[in-house]
C-alpha cells in the first residue's frame, strides 16, 4: 500500500477533525434555540457554548497535526488556547445547571487560572506549552504521519494543568453531592464522565508536556467525549418533556372532561403576556366564542359593575398574598342577561417570587342566588336596570 499516496488523497485526520466539528456545531445549534426560547436553560445555554468550543478546538487540532512548520504548529497551539478557556466555562456550567450542585468558587478558580494561563500563552514565549519550538517530527496517527513539537518547553503551562486538576475537583465534587441528593444516575453518567475526561487531560498533558511522550496532539477526542455525554443527557430530558407534554395533555382532556359533567369552568392566565385560555365551559359561562382571544381587561368589562372593583382588588391581593383568590361576582352577557358566578384561583410565582400565571375555575350559582333572594322575600333585580343604576 502506498502511504504516501492515501495521505495526497484522503487524509483521515482531516476528515475525522472536520466531521467531529460538523457535529459538535450541529449540536450547538439545536441547543442554541431551546435557550433563546427559554432563557433559564442554562445548561442548554452552556453546552452551546461547549460543544462550539468543541468544534473550534478540532479544528485547531487539525491544523496543528497537519503543519508543516514549526511557526504554523506554534500558531496554531497558541491560538487554541481561547476555545480550550471557552470550553472548560462551557463544562462548568454545564455542570454546575445541570447537576445544580457543585462549589462555585472551584469553578471559578479553575476559570481564573485558566485566564491567567491564556495571559501567559500570548505573552510568554511562542504558546502556553512552548518557549520555543525547534523542529517537528513525524509520527504514526490513524494510519498517517502526523506532527509532533519537539523544543523548550514553557514551565508556566502548569498553571494551565492545575485549572484543568480544579476543574475535576468540581465535577468530583458535583457528581458526590448529587449522588448524595438521590440522583444516582445523573451523577454516575454526567459528573462522572466530566470527572474522567478532566483527569484524562491532566494525566495526559503531564506525560506530553513533563515526560516528553511522543504523543500527537489528540485532545479532540476526549472533548467530543463529553460533548456527546453532554448531549445526549439534554436529548434524553427533551424526550422526557415531550412524553411528560403527552402525558399531561391526555390529563388534562381527563380533567376538561369532568369539570363539564360538573358543569365547571377552568380557566389558566398568563398574567406576564396578559392571555387567557379557557374551556369550553367556561367560554360559554363568560359569554365568550370558542375561538376568541381573551385578555383580563375584557373579563372585566363583563364582570357587573357593582362588583367590578372588588373583583379586580381580590385579583390584586392574591397576586400579593400567594394565597388562593375566592369570589362571587355578577356577570352582565352581551344578550343582556346576568349571571352570578362563583370562582376559585391560585397564583403560581417563579424562583425570584414573580407572579407567572393563574388557575381556577369557574361554576353557576344563579339558581342559587336566586332560590336566596325568593327566601329572603327580595325582589330579583332585571339584568338591564341592574347595569344602568
Amino acid at each position: 500500500m502506498d502511504l504516501g499516496g492515501a495521505q495526497a488523497g484522503i487524509s483521515l485526520v482531516v476528515v475525522v477533525h472536520s466531521m467531529i466539528a460538523a457535529a459538535c456545531l450541529t449540536l450547538a445549534a439545536v441547543h442554541l434555540p431551546v435557550w433563546l426560547r427559554n432563557r433559564e436553560a442554562m445548561a442548554n445555554l452552556a453546552f452551546t457554548i461547549a460543544a462550539a468550543s468543541a468544534a473550534a478546538n478540532a479544528i485547531g487540532d487539525m491544523v496543528i497535526l497537519k503543519a508543516q512548520t514549526p511557526e504554523i504548529y506554534a500558531a496554531a497551539q497558541r491560538w487554541k488556547n481561547i476555545p480550550i478557556l471557552l470550553l472548560l466555562v462551557g463544562l462548568a456550567g454545564f455542570s454546575y445547571h445541570y447537576l445544580k450542585a457543585g462549589r462555585r468558587w472551584l469553578a471559578l478558580t479553575a476559570i481564573g487560572l485558566r485566564l491567567v494561563a491564556l495571559v501567559i500563552n500570548f505573552s510568554v514565549g511562542e504558546s502556553l506549552n512552548f518557549l520555543h519550538i525547534t523542529a517537528l517530527r513525524s509520527v504514526q496517527f490513524m494510519g498517517e504521519s502526523v506532527a509532533v513539537a519537539v523544543g523548550v518547553r514553557n514551565p508556566w503551562q502548569a498553571i494551565g494543568q492545575l485549572a484543568l486538576f480544579v476543574l475535576a475537583l468540581f465535577f468530583a465534587d458535583a457528581s458526590i453531592t448529587a449522588w448524595r441528593r438521590g440522583n444516582r444516575a445523573v451523577a454516575l453518567f454526567v459528573g462522572g464522565s466530566l470527572t474522567f475526561y478532566m483527569l484524562a487531560s491532566v494525566t495526559r498533558a503531564y506525560w506530553v508536556f513533563w515526560q516528553g511522550a511522543p504523543w500527537p496532539n489528540a485532545a479532540t477526542l476526549f472533548s467530543l467525549g463529553a460533548v456527546l455525554v453532554m448531549g445526549y443527557a439534554l436529548s434524553a430530558d427533551l424526550l422526557r418533556a415531550k412524553q411528560l407534554v403527552l402525558e399531561l395533555g391526555e390529563r388534562e382532556d381527563e380533567a376538561n372532561l369532568a369539570a363539564d359533567a360538573a358543569s365547571l369552568g377552568v380557566w389558566t392566565r398568563d398574567i406576564v403576556r396578559d392571555r387567557i385560555s379557557a374551556s369550553r365551559k367556561w367560554r360559554e359561562l363568560f359569554g365568550f366564542s370558542p375561538g376568541e382571544p381573551i385578555s383580563i381587561e375584557q373579563v372585566l368589562v363583563r364582570v357587573h359593575p357593582d362588583d367590578r372593583s372588588a373583583f379586580g382588588d381580590r385579583l390584586t391581593e392574591a397576586a400579593k398574598q400567594r394565597g388562593d383568590c375566592q369570589s362571587e361576582f355578577r356577570l352582565v352577557l352581551p344578550d343582556g342577561n346576568l349571571r352570578w358566578i362563583a370562582a376559585l384561583g391560585r397564583v403560581e410565582y417563579d424562583a425570584k417570587g414573580r407572579p407567572l400565571r393563574s388557575r381556577g375555575a369557574c361554576i353557576d350559582v344563579t339558581a342559587r342566588k336566586h332560590a336566596e333572594q325568593e327566601m329572603l322575600g327580595l325582589p330579583r333585580t332585571s339584568p338591564m336596570s341592574a347595569v344602568s343604576r
